[in-house]
């Protein structure tokens, strides 16, 4: 929660801090990726989930792609067709939806560092 922190504290803090500030680590490794370990063929890391995270965050950025799959398109991007970048380096189209077929919400609560 913010309700620790500054407004000046806040301003020196990198997207990164403030983003683990609302999603903290804890509850990513031991709810996000423990639940969704046990319906994947192989476990989900911290690291590839912020990699998915990372994915949804790019693809946002960008208006008019009507196919999410175009991301992950092997030809080569361009201007006026499909995705203007390819994320295949980043993680596998197959990988990214066998995620995302089983996250699920969860009514789980996080415990805060302020309670």
């Amino acid at each position: 929660s913010f309700r620790n922190y500054s407004k000046a504290d806040v301003m020196k803090m990198s997207r990164l801090d403030m983003f683990l500030i609302m999603l903290p680590m804890n509850f990513i490794e031991e709810t996000v990726i423990k639940q969704t370990s046990e319906r994947l063929h192989e476990p989900l890391t911290t690291q590839e989930y912020i990699k998915w995270i990372g994915c949804w965050l790019y693809m946002s950025c960008w208006v008019g792609i009507g196919n999410r799959r175009d991301w992950w398109a092997t030809t080569a991007p361009s201007r006026h067709k499909g995705a203007p970048f390819r994320l295949n380096d980043y993680m596998s189209r197959t990988r990214f939806e066998e995620i995302l077929a089983v996250l699920q919400h969860t009514d789980r609560e996080c415990e805060h560092e302020d309670g």
